[in-house]
């Protein structure tokens, strides 16, 4: 749903913006994945209504937008996850994620919770915060 700002209330964050391309990776962990597991995404390349393999050649000057699809392992715990690509043939530098933690939901949050005279009393009056669902 977005963050909350003080300033500038509920931002909604729009993850559908369209692109030229759209590079999708899928990277399924098995559930029991111990730690430094590697595995290998499978991508295509959706442009203009068609699906290409990996590798695949953008026209120039056009641009992609990166969508990494990961089925996490199902233990609770931190994890940073790694991406790596090549351009041209040539490494890029490799990608990885703040770390995530993953585990059961307990909690529902979003911007408009923020809203609240309770929860206004909590938080800073600066930055961008979700709140927990009432």
């Amino acid at each position: 749903t977005g963050t909350y700002d003080h300033t500038k209330g509920v931002v909604p964050v729009n993850c559908n913006h369209p692109a030229a391309a759209n590079v999708q990776f899928k990277a399924p962990f098995a559930a029991t994945a111990p730690v430094n597991t590697k595995v290998t995404a499978d991508g295509v390349v959706v442009a203009n209504g068609t699906t290409t393999p990996i590798p695949a050649i953008l026209p120039a000057g056009e641009g992609a937008t990166f969508e990494v699809d990961f089925t996490p392992p199902t233990a609770r715990g931190q994890y940073t996850f790694a991406l790596s690509l090549q351009f041209d043939g040539k490494p890029l530098s490799p990608l990885a994620s703040p770390a995530l933690l993953l585990g059961t939901i307990d909690h529902l949050w979003d911007a408009p919770s923020c809203t609240s005279s309770t929860m206004q009393s909590q938080i800073a009056a600066t930055g961008q915060f979700i709140c927990p669902k009432a």
